[in-house]
């Protein structure tokens, strides 16, 4: 598909590549805000998404869609001009679903309650709440409580027991969640949170419990 976004982002591509040789995955800080033509690829995406339908687009359009909106973490601007239009944004998440890279995929699942349907946001979610990624799968459970999602307990308890080096990032979102939905699961959790002692966990905890003894909700 023709348009000028898809040369500024080969520009894009090609300086990043021409950077300290590390693979864009493993960089770490906000290294796309040194992009000099920067402002070129916002001009470009904007013109692009108001004019230009899913429906014209082939999967080398969605890739490089999503390609650089993972790009713009920081900013999130591009995931917000998607989510402006539902069409767009149900597409994308379902390409990201499918081949993203946990930048898009995030990104994309925390705006998913903006579709204004609550069967396909939520179908979507599910999707992203056992991604390979830790970030993806946290940010997935917060928003599936968001919209009261019937899956959030379960998929909570999955990712308390899902194992890894740290698993105290993704277990204070489970306590989090939890919270949200009003889950009768939470005295549990907060009891394990406790006997764990992680620091960040453990004050989690004991924030959610001053809040619920203040009434809180």
């Amino acid at each position: 598909m023709e348009h000028r976004l898809f040369e500024e982002i080969e520009k894009f591509k090609t300086w990043s590549g021409q950077l300290d040789g590390t693979p864009e995955e493993q960089r770490t800080g906000k290294w796309e805000g040194t992009y000099a033509q920067w402002n070129e690829v916002d001009a470009a995406f904007i013109d692009f998404i108001n004019k230009s339908s899913p429906a014209d687009w082939t999967p080398e359009t969605a890739g490089a869609l999503l390609y650089i909106i993972a790009r713009d973490h920081a900013s999130e601007i591009f995931a917000d001009l998607v989510a402006a239009h539902p069409d767009k944004l149900a597409y994308l998440a379902q390409r990201a679903a499918d081949a993203g890279c946990p930048g898009s995929k995030w990104q994309l699942a925390v705006r998913l309650p903006e579709l204004g349907d609550q069967a396909l946001a939520e179908s979507l979610l599910l999707r992203f709440v056992n991604d390979p990624d830790e970030y993806v799968r946290r940010r997935t459970l917060q928003t599936l409580a968001e919209i009261g999602s019937g899956h959030t307990e379960p998929c909570c308890v999955a990712a308390w027991q899902r194992p890894g080096p740290d698993p105290s990032a993704q277990r204070v979102a489970v306590l989090e969640a939890l919270f949200k939905i009003g889950s009768p699961k939470l005295y549990h959790y907060l009891q394990e949170a406790r006997q764990d002692g992680n620091p960040s966990l453990v004050q989690s905890a004991a924030a959610i419990e001053q809040k619920l003894s203040a009434g809180k909700h």
